[in-house]
């Protein structure tokens, strides 16, 4: 395939800019299609004027005479109205017929004639048939000029079947679509240099919360509230403790005792927390249930090591009392160093830079996931390799070293 070769001297470096390119193409290569876009233009000569011979052959349609002047009224009619008929479709269709300006777009102009011709001969099939039969050689005449339309519209279809015209048209096509990745991706760069400036606001913003939560956990109140916190910690050690002391206790109650729960309904609670039921149980109600069962062993299939330690149980009245009365004391410290912490301000302040923190390290996040994303997409569009190609083919066509400036 050897393009307007001729055209360029050898050994010469030609650049033009991605924006001009077409135009550049389009522009150089009118020498190298001389031929071609004369007899195309040739071609679209004889188009218009073959519409204006098929409306001068409908005027003398119109005008014409009956050969047999002495028809009935009713098939003159039927006549007249077919005969307006036609010629109101006629040049319907030729209205229809505008071949643009842009001789590369020619093929979809074919294609659109097909179709229209197509309409065009379902619509005056009957009307054509109809009039024939009244005025031979008008209608003979009309029917050439259209059959010499529909062979110019194939000529044109064919050259632009011509292998230099196609190839023309693939390289504009590969320039718009390089044209439009550009546009796209230079507004993907303008994304990303906006994201990464948002990036380095929100970087530089968790810098100075850090430096809040850093400066706050030296102060003096910070410093009580780790002790505090300590504290807490360790009543907590001792409410556990404490639980399970309960626990081992009423240990060998405990299969005899959910079936109890499951049957009587009461003290659930013993089985979901124990702490916080024996808190609310201030009379002991739970000792009457496990004397009751106590008095029933024979009637939960237990095993005679576990009847054993239920018999030799030392859950009393005394023991409950003072496991509640340790755990309301721990309960109560807890909760009055609960309230000294709230009484300093630093806590809100702390909770604040912590909420604060974690919102902005979702931000990062989210701006380097969407740089990320960004920069995957201009990979995916591949500019340069595009370029390369497009350039590549060029220098093949034109003989010489052909570069495309993106700028």
């Amino acid at each position: 395939m050897k393009f307007f070769t001729q055209f360029f001297k050898k050994n010469k470096e030609i650049t033009v800019s991605a924006i001009e390119l077409d135009d550049w193409i389009i522009e150089n290569m009118k020498e190298y299609f001389s031929e071609e876009y004369k007899s195309i233009k040739e071609t679209v000569k004889q188009v218009n004027k073959t519409k204006k011979e098929i409306v001068a052959k409908l005027e003398k349609l119109e005008n014409a005479k009956l050969v047999n002047p002495n028809l009935p009224e009713r098939e003159v009619q039927m006549m007249e109205g077919n005969k307006d008929n036609y010629r109101l479709k006629t040049l319907q269709f030729l209205d229809k017929i505008e071949i643009p300006k842009d001789y590369l777009a020619l093929d979809e102009f074919c294609n659109e004639f097909e179709e229209i011709l197509t309409d065009f001969n379902e619509k005056t099939m009957r009307a054509y048939s109809i009039l024939r039969n009244y005025f031979r050689n008008e209608m003979q005449e009309i029917s050439m000029s259209l059959k010499k339309m529909e062979t110019l519209q194939l000529n044109l279809f064919n050259f632009m079947k011509e292998d230099s015209i196609v190839n023309l048209k693939t390289i504009l096509i590969k320039i718009k679509e390089l044209n439009d990745n550009i546009v796209m991706s230079n507004k993907i760069h303008k994304e990303i240099k906006d994201l990464e400036t948002n990036f380095e606001k929100e970087k530089e913003k968790q810098d100075k919360i850090d430096k809040k939560i850093k400066d706050l956990m030296k102060s003096p109140n910070y410093n009580k509230l780790k002790n505090y916190n300590n504290k807490k910690k360790e009543i907590q050690e001792d409410i556990l403790n404490l639980t399970k002391k309960f626990v081992r206790k009423i240990k060998p109650f405990e299969k005899p005792f959910k079936k109890y729960v499951h049957d009587t309904k009461k003290h659930a609670g013993y089985i979901e927390n124990p702490m916080q039921a024996l808190e609310k149980d201030y009379q002991f109600s739970i000792l009457v249930s496990l004397e009751k069962i106590q008095k029933n062993l024979e009637s939960y299939n237990l095993k005679d090591n576990v009847i054993k330690k239920i018999k030799e149980s030392s859950i009393n009245k005394e023991f409950l009392k003072d496991l509640r009365k340790d755990y309301l004391a721990l309960k109560e410290e807890k909760n009055k160093i609960i309230e000294k912490e709230n009484q300093i301000n630093v806590m809100q302040d702390f909770k604040e830079l912590e909420y604060q923190k974690e919102h902005n390290e979702k931000k990062i996040l989210s701006l380097k996931n969407s740089i990320s994303d960004k920069k995957h997409l201009i990979n995916i569009i591949q500019i340069d390799n595009k370029k390369k190609k497009l350039e590549e083919k060029l220098s093949n066509i034109i003989e010489n070293q052909f570069f495309i400036n993106l700028e």
